[in-house]
C-alpha cells in the first residue's frame, strides 16, 4: 500500500504499542463475556474466526473478512466484542477512538495513523479498532474531498483504502479493520461497502438484561432474589450494558452511603439495613 510504505516509525511505533495496544489483556475476554447476539457471534465465527483458522479451506467468496463495521446505539458492548475477536484469533488488538486520532495526536496524526498500519501488518494477527468511525469517514463535501493536506483527509484517505485492499495486497495476511458507530447513516455510503462484514448491534432484551444484572451483582452482596432481577430486567427497557453497569454501581454505592462510624472509627453498617435490593 502506498500509504503505509516504507521504514517503520519506531519511536512512534514504541508509543502507539504503550497507549493503544493490548497485546495480551484480551486473552481474559471470551464470548461467555458477550449476553446473547448469538446470530452477530455466528456471523463472526463464519466470516472471520473460521478462514483465519482454515485459510486454504475458505477461499474465494468464502475468504476471511478484512473489514467490519458495527453500528447502534452506544454503550452496547462493541468494543467487548472486538476484543472476543481478537481472543478468538489470538490477534493483538489496537482500540482508538477517531476523535483521538485528530485531538490527542494533532500535528502528527498522519504519522500515527501510517505507523499502526504498519505495526499491524508487522505484528500480525492483528485487530485495529477505530471507535467512532463516522468522524473520519463521513459524508465529504466537495471541498473537503480536494482537501489533501487535512488531517481527516489523510486519515480518510489511509483507512478507505485499506479497507479495499485489507491494509495489505497479501491476502495471506491477517489483519483485521473493525469500525464501530453510533450514528452509520453518517458514514459516506461508498465506504460502507468496503466493509464486507456490517453487523447491528442492539440494545439487550429482557432475557440479556437478567443475565447482565445477574452477572454484574455476583461480585458484590447482594440481597437480590431471582425475582427482584427478573422485575428489574422487565423495567429497564431502552437500557444498554453500560446503562445497567452504572444502575448496579450506584444501587452497591447507595448501600454503602448508610455506613455509620462506630466508637473506634470503624465503618459498619446499622442492623437493620440490609444489602442492595430491589429498592436499592
Amino acid at each position: 500500500m502506498e500509504y503505509t510504505k516504507g521504514a517503520l516509525d519506531t519511536k512512534m511505533a514504541t508509543i502507539l504499542i504503550a497507549t493503544l495496544a493490548d497485546l495480551t489483556g484480551s486473552d481474559r475476554v471470551s464470548w461467555d463475556d458477550v449476553c446473547g447476539l448469538e446470530e452477530i457471534k455466528d456471523t463472526i465465527e463464519i466470516d472471520v474466526v473460521m478462514p483465519w483458522a482454515n485459510p486454504a479451506r475458505f477461499t474465494g467468496l468464502r475468504s476471511a473478512s478484512r473489514g467490519i463495521l458495527m453500528y447502534g446505539p452506544p454503550g452496547t458492548g462493541k468494543t467487548m466484542i472486538g476484543k472476543c475477536i481478537a481472543s478468538q484469533m489470538k490477534a493483538k488488538f489496537f482500540s482508538v477512538t477517531a476523535s483521538s486520532l485528530i485531538t490527542k495526536w494533532a500535528g502528527e496524526a498522519e504519522r500515527a495513523v501510517k505507523t499502526l498500519f504498519q505495526l499491524a501488518r508487522a505484528l500480525q494477527p492483528t485487530i485495529i479498532f477505530i471507535d467512532e468511525i463516522d468522524a473520519l469517514l463521513g459524508v465529504r463535501n466537495d471541498n473537503e474531498k480536494h482537501t489533501a493536506v487535512s488531517i481527516i483527509g489523510y486519515i480518510f484517505v489511509i483507512i478507505s483504502t485499506s479497507l479495499q485492499d485489507g491494509c495489505t495486497t497479501k491476502t495471506s495476511d491477517k489483519v483485521l479493520f473493525i469500525g464501530a458507530t453510533n450514528l452509520p447513516k453518517s458514514i459516506d455510503s461508498a465506504f460502507i461497502r468496503r466493509f464486507t462484514t456490517r453487523l447491528y448491534v442492539p440494545l439487550p432484551q429482557v432475557a440479556d438484561r437478567k443475565v447482565m444484572l445477574t452477572k454484574i451483582m455476583s461480585s458484590t452482596e447482594n440481597s437480590l432474589s431471582e425475582e427482584d432481577v427478573e422485575k428489574i430486567a422487565r423495567e429497564t427497557e431502552g437500557y444498554s450494558g453500560s446503562d445497567l453497569n452504572q444502575l448496579c454501581r450506584w444501587a452497591s454505592k447507595n448501600y454503602t452511603r448508610k455506613l455509620k462510624r462506630d466508637s473506634r472509627g470503624r465503618f459498619v453498617f446499622p442492623e437493620n439495613v440490609s444489602p442492595p435490593n430491589l429498592n436499592f
